[in-house]
This record gives C-alpha cells, sequence and structure tokens, in this order.
C-alpha cells in the first residue's frame, strides 16, 4: 500500500508526500534492524501495532490528509494506540 501510494504521489508529481512514503517504509525496517542489531525479539503483535500506526499516521493522516477529513483523528490515532501499548 505504501508503495502504491508512493507511486500515486509521483505520479500526480506531489513529492513531498513520496517522501513521506519513503521515510515510512524506512520506519517499517527499523524493528527488525532493532531486533538485529540489539538482539532482541520484538512480539509478533507489538509490531504490527507499530506497523499500523505508522500507516495511520504517516499514509492516511498526512498523505490522505485524515487529520483534516476526521475530525479528531489525531486523538483517536494516539488514544487507540496508547491503549493497545498498554494492553501489551
Amino acid at each position: 500500500m505504501v508503495i502504491v501510494t508512493c507511486i500515486r504521489c509521483l505520479i500526480t508529481k506531489n513529492y513531498e508526500s513520496a517522501a513521506i512514503c519513503i521515510l515510512s517504509l524506512i520506519l517499517f525496517l527499523i524493528p527488525a534492524f532493532l531486533e538485529d542489531v540489539l538482539d532482541l525479539t520484538i512480539p509478533p503483535f507489538f509490531e504490527a501495532i507499530i506497523f499500523a500506526f505508522i500507516f495511520a499516521a504517516e499514509i492516511l493522516g498526512e498523505i490522505n490528509h485524515y487529520y483534516v477529513k476526521i475530525p479528531g483523528w489525531d486523538t483517536i490515532l494516539h488514544t487507540l494506540n496508547g491503549f493497545l501499548f498498554a494492553a501489551v
């Protein structure tokens, strides 16, 4: 989805959003990198929460303008993720 969004942004010449897509892809790699470097194990459910948060915040929120279209998107996103992190 992120790669498709990046291609869409490049086609529409929205280079700032394409850069956000590339940075999001880099953010997706950080948990695996930390697992390798620090020799720790991140539970798959916790990793899925991290990926969902990055996708919801950057791709949906920033690029698809959910922060503007949906009132309270930021509050919903951070509250939900706070509860999920606390539960894990």
